[in-house]
C-alpha cells in the first residue's frame, strides 16, 4: 500500500474500511446510475466499497504492479447470476462505471460471491451490460400538462439496475429496462410521480397513460405496486419474498410469520435461508409506513415440497435443453413437406413421401399441398397432420396435428410464424442409445432472420412459447407450464450449407412444474472448424425461486450436466 496522492510508504496504523453494497435490497444503494463510461447502461450482481487510510487520514491504494483478491458478496433481484461477470470501478470524477477485469462466481446458495482480481481499491461492482428494451411514455401535472425535463427512471424488480432519461419538451420520455423482466417505472427526485409496471417484454412497450407528477412536498401513504406472492418450495432451498411500492418514498418495513413480527426482518425483500417442513403453509406478511400512514400486505403462503432428488433435476435439465423443440413441433409442418429444413428456395413434397415409416397429411391454405411448387412468399396457412411418421429430414418420429399461419418476404431473409399444436409428440434420438420423448400442447411464436455475405448466410431464430403452453417429458412425466421469456438460435452456415458455428441462448425463459417457479437463462455456443473438430462453451443455468439449482455446460467434449458438483455427459 501507498499514498494515494505521493506513492510514499504508510507509516503507523492503517484503517481498511469495507462495505458490501446490496442492489437487491434497493437498487439506488449503489452510487451513480448505472451508466458506464462508455454510455451502457448495466445491471448489478453486487458491489463492494473499499477505503483504506493511514494513521494521519489520507487516502491509501495498492502500490503500482500490485494486486489483491475481492470477494463481492452475491446480491441480486434476478436470481441469474451468470458465471463470470465484469469487473466495474466507480469513477468518482465522473460519476461513471469503468470496465476493468472479470469475477467469477463461486461459493454455494444463499452464500454465493464473485471473486476477481483488482489494481487498485475503490467501490468494485459485479456487473454485466443490461439486455435492453424501452418503455415510452409521457409525464405530465395533475391538471394534464406536459412537463419537460423531468427526471424518469426504470427500476428492475426481477433484476438490480436502475436506468434514466428525462421528458422532452412535449413530455415525453423513453427509458431502457431489461428485456423479459418486469421494473417500475416513474417520475424522481424532488418530486415523484405515481409508479407503473412494465414489462415483461421481449419487445418495446408503450404506456397507455402519462405519468402524473405530484405536486411539490407531496407525502403518499404507502400502497403496493406489487406485493408479496405465495410461494412453493422444495425442502431445504432458500426462498425470498418481495414487495414493492407505487410511488419511491422512505419507508420502513416489518415482516411477520403467521401475524407474529420477525426480528430483523426490516427490509423491502425476506430471505429464508432454506425452508423446513414445519415452514409448510406459513403465512408471510409485511407492513410497511411511512408519515402518511401505514399499510399490510395481504399473506402471502409458502409451502413446502418434498426436496427434488438430483436425478429429477437432472431430467428437468434435459428437459429445459430440449424445449426448443416445441418450435419443431409448431413449425412441423414447414419443415416437413420441404426438401429440406430451411426456407430460400424449397418446393413442396407430397404429405406422402415425407415419412420412412408412418404418414402425414397437409393442407396448404385449406387446399391440399401442391407438390413440386415453391413455398409461397407472403402471408399463409399450413396444417400438417402426422401418424407416427418418421421424418425424412432428421432423426425424429411425429405425432399429432399443428397448424401454423406464416409471412415470408420476397427477399426470403425475413419469416414470422405462429403456430398451435394439440398433444403434438415429437421422439427424437439425441444420443448413442439415448432417446427423448416430448409432448407439447398450445402455441408459440418464431421469427427467422437471414443475412448472407462473403458465401455465408447467418441465421437468427426467436422462439417464444405463449403462457400455458405445456411441454411434458414422456420419459419422466415431468409437466413444464411456460410462463413467459423466450430462447434464441443462431446458426452460421457456408455455401455448402454445413453449420460453422451456432449458439443456443435462453433468455429469462419461464415455466413452473410441480408449482415450483423455475427460469433458466444463459447460453451454449459451438463451432466446427474446417478439420471437422468441435469445439464449445457456455453454460445455461437453471433457477429456482431465483435462486441456481443446476446448470447444462457444454465443453470440447460434448455437452453435460452439474447438480450441485455432480456432472453426468448428456
Amino acid at each position: 500500500m501507498v499514498d494515494a496522492a505521493t506513492g510514499a510508504a504508510p507509516q503507523g496504523a492503517v484503517t481498511v474500511k469495507i462495505a458490501a453494497i446490496n442492489p437487491a435490497t434497493n437498487p439506488a444503494n449503489m452510487p451513480g446510475d448505472y451508466t458506464t463510461s462508455t454510455g451502457a447502461n448495466i445491471e448489478s450482481f453486487g458491489a463492494l466499497s473499499v477505503q483504506l487510510r493511514d494513521a494521519a487520514g489520507k487516502a491509501l491504494n495498492l502500490a503500482s504492479g500490485q494486486s489483491a483478491t475481492i470477494r463481492i458478496p452475491l446480491a441480486s433481484r434476478s436470481g441469474l447470476p451468470p458465471p463470470t461477470v465484469p469487473l466495474f470501478y466507480f469513477n468518482e470524477t465522473t460519476g461513471l462505471w469503468v470496465e476493468e477485469g472479470v469475477a467469477t462466481l463461486a461459493g454455494v446458495a444463499p452464500n454465493q460471491y464473485y471473486e476477481g482480481s483488482v489494481k487498485h481499491f475503490s467501490t468494485w461492482n459485479a456487473d454485466k451490460a443490461l439486455d435492453s428494451i424501452f418503455v415510452n411514455g409521457c409525464v405530465s401535472s395533475a391538471d394534464g400538462k406536459s412537463l419537460d425535463a423531468v427526471p424518469v427512471i426504470s427500476s428492475g424488480i426481477d433484476y438490480s439496475g436502475i436506468a434514466s432519461t428525462r421528458t422532452n419538451p412535449e413530455g415525453k420520455f423513453r427509458v431502457a429496462m431489461r428485456r423479459n423482466s418486469q421494473a417500475t417505472i416513474g417520475a424522481a427526485y424532488t418530486r415523484v410521480s405515481n409508479g407503473v409496471l412494465a414489462g415483461p417484454s421481449t419487445t418495446d412497450i408503450t404506456l397507455p397513460e402519462c405519468l402524473k407528477l405530484l405536486p411539490p412536498g407531496t407525502v403518499v401513504a404507502p400502497a403496493f405496486l406489487l406485493a408479496p406472492a405465495s410461494i412453493s418450495a422444495p425442502n431445504g432451498t432458500p426462498v425470498y419474498f418481495r414487495t414493492t411500492m407505487t410511488i419511491a418514498g422512505n419507508f420502513s418495513y416489518q415482516w411477520s410469520r403467521n401475524g407474529r413480527p420477525i426480528e430483523g426482518a426490516t427490509l423491502s425483500t425476506f430471505l429464508v435461508p432454506a425452508v423446513a417442513l414445519t415452514d409448510d403453509q406459513a403465512q408471510f406478511t409485511v407492513t410497511v409506513t411511512n408519515s402518511a400512514g401505514s399499510v399490510t400486505s395481504s399473506a402471502a403462503k409458502l409451502t413446502v415440497t418434498p426436496a427434488t432428488p438430483p436425478a429429477e433435476l437432472a431430467s428437468l435439465i434435459r428437459l429445459l435443453f430440449q424445449s426448443f423443440g416445441m418450435s419443431g413441433m409448431v413449425a412441423a409442418p414447414l419443415n416437413e413437406f420441404t426438401k429440406e429444413n430451411e426456407i430460400d428456395q424449397t418446393f413442396w413434397l407430397n404429405p406422402a413421401n415425407v415419412c420412412r415409416t408412418g404418414s402425414a397429411t397437409g393442407t396448404f391454405n385449406g387446399q391440399p399441398i401442391p407438390v413440386g411448387t415453391l413455398v409461397a412468399t407472403g402471408s399463409n396457412r399450413v396444417s400438417g397432420t402426422f401418424n407416427d411418421c418418421a421424418s425424412i429430414n432428421s432423426r425424429d418420429t411425429l405425432s399429432g396435428t399443428s397448424n401454423i399461419s406464416y409471412t415470408l418476404n420476397a427477399e426470403l431473409t425475413q419469416f414470422n410464424l405462429t403456430g398451435d399444436i394439440s398433444d403434438f409428440r415429437l421422439r427424437s434420438d439425441i444420443g448413442t442409445a439415448e432417446e427423448s420423448s416430448l409432448t407439447g400442447n398450445g402455441s408459440a411464436q418464431f421469427t427467422l432472420t437471414k443475412t448472407k455475405a462473403n458465401g455465408l448466410t447467418n441465421s437468427l431464430v426467436t422462439f417464444a412459447p405463449s403462457i400455458g403452453s405445456t411441454l411434458r417429458n414422456n420419459l419422466t412425466g415431468q409437466l413444464t407450464q411456460f410462463t413467459g421469456g423466450d430462447s434464441a438460435l443462431t446458426d452460421l452456415e457456408n455455401a455448402a450449407k454445413k453449420s460453422i458455428e451456432s449458439s443456443l441462448e435462453q433468455r429469462n425463459l419461464r415455466f413452473i412444474l410441480d408449482g415450483v417457479s423455475y427460469a433458466s437463462n444463459g447460453k451454449l455456443s459451438s463451432k466446427y472448424a474446417v478439420d471437422g473438430t468441435f469445439s464449445g462453451s457456455g453454460q445455461l443455468s437453471l433457477m429456482r425461486n431465483g435462486f441456481q439449482v443446476g446448470r447444462l455446460f457444454i465443453t470440447p467434449e460434448g455437452y453435460f450436466v452439474d447438480i450441485n458438483g455432480v456432472v453426468q455427459r448428456l
